[in-house]
């Protein structure tokens, strides 16, 4: 990334695919998205690998600096993908 001085270089999205098999045998994969860039320099370190050095879209500071309720509204890659996943399991099961 030392190279990567240009803020399109150092977009980024993490993804979240989750797959669940109904008792029919049918396959439902669902994936959620969070979008953001590297930053330019490692914050404090702890939690996830990349929460020092991600900063998501819409942001000036890295996953580790934010809150935890800032961290859950914004850093959401794996809840959307499970919500969107248990909404068509519910759909598809009539729960």
């Amino acid at each position: 990334m030392k190279d990567a001085s240009k803020e399109s270089q150092r977009k980024s999205t993490f993804v979240c695919v989750l797959t669940g098999i109904l008792k029919n045998g049918e396959k439902i994969v669902k994936r959620g998205e969070t979008h953001g860039r590297i930053s330019y320099e490692i914050s404090k370190l702890g939690g996830l690998t990349y929460n020092p050095i991600f900063i998501p879209d819409g942001f000036d500071k890295t996953v580790i600096e934010m809150e935890d309720e800032e961290f859950q509204r914004v850093h959401n890659h794996r809840m959307a993908a499970l919500e969107a996943l248990l909404k068509e399991v519910k759909s598809k099961q009539n729960i």
